[in-house]
């Protein structure tokens, strides 16, 4: 009686084990860290500073980005930021390289992007959609 007895606590025990709640990884669940799909442009900084005061040639791997994240301020919290961009297709013929990834750099504000348009240089264009004409390609990207 005392074995059948243990027997039923230890399985009692067990499903209290099993049904408990895990710890939530809280690094996980904020906003900023979520894969977001958008829209991808090309811009050329025609030799001027970005918006956070600093100038790079065309062909570095910059981005700028919409006045949701920069907040219209000069050198802006997002300054120097690392986004990963993925390819993840276009609607047009002629941009390339569905599936190529890249890690660009928070350089500039776009005034005419929304919130989850990214407007990538020369260099980070070219790398993302195999030297395909500039236009409009849809995108998923992502803090780092």
């Amino acid at each position: 009686m005392l074995a059948l007895f243990t027997s039923a606590l230890l399985l009692c025990s067990a499903s209290l084990v099993v049904a408990a709640p895990g710890a939530r990884n809280h690094t996980l669940s904020r906003r900023e860290d979520w894969v977001r799909a958008g829209k991808g442009t090309v811009y050329s900084q025609d030799g001027s500073a970005g918006s956070c005061g600093n100038w790079h040639d065309d062909y570095d791997h910059i981005v700028a980005l919409g006045h949701y994240w920069m907040k219209h301020d000069y050198q802006a919290e997002p300054c120097g930021r690392q986004i990963r961009v993925k390819n993840v297709g276009c609607d047009y013929e002629g941009i390339d390289g569905e599936g190529n990834e890249i890690v660009v750099t928070v350089q500039d504000s776009c005034d005419s992007c929304d919130k989850n348009h990214l407007d990538l240089s020369i260099g980070a264009w070219n790398e993302l959609t195999d030297d395909s004409e500039w236009g409009e390609l849809n995108i998923e990207w992502n803090w780092l």
